[in-house]
């Protein structure tokens, strides 16, 4: 097994005195996919921006795509690319468009349906998906 490339022992996050979340233990892989799934509010948009930052800032070179609905997912990032879906264009599109772009990991941000998870990548490729829960 290779080592992880972000790892966090006992995670936290509070506002105040309420915690967003806490005790969580992730190990991120080269080649790992990694859904966050949760009620509103549960802290699935805050979590996915802190593994952002941290995998930008181990892997600085990484081209990272993100796929969104609408724009809540935070990459400061030199080399992230953003794509929103539109009337005319849905996420698996978009999804299918960035393959083209040789990314090295694909965020996709609260996907309302499966269809983003389901398409199998060529094996190189990362992919954070948040998928929508009311």
């Amino acid at each position: 097994m290779a080592a992880p490339i972000l790892s966090y022992e006992n995670l936290g996050l509070s506002q105040g005195s309420h915690w967003l979340f806490e005790g969580i233990d992730i190990h991120i892989g080269q080649r790992d996919r990694l859904a966050l799934i949760g009620r509103n509010g549960a802290g699935k948009t805050t979590f996915a921006n802190a593994l952002i930052k941290g995998i930008s800032r181990l892997c600085p070179g990484d081209r990272l795509v993100i796929i969104e609905d609408t724009a809540e997912i935070q990459c400061q990032a030199d080399n992230a690319l953003f794509l929103h879906t539109s009337a005319a264009v849905d996420m698996l599109a978009l999804l299918r468009a960035s393959l083209r772009l040789r990314p090295d990991r694909i965020l996709v941000g609260e996907a309302r349906t499966w269809q983003p998870v389901n398409l199998r990548s060529d094996g190189r490729l990362d992919a954070l998906v948040r998928p929508y829960s009311s």
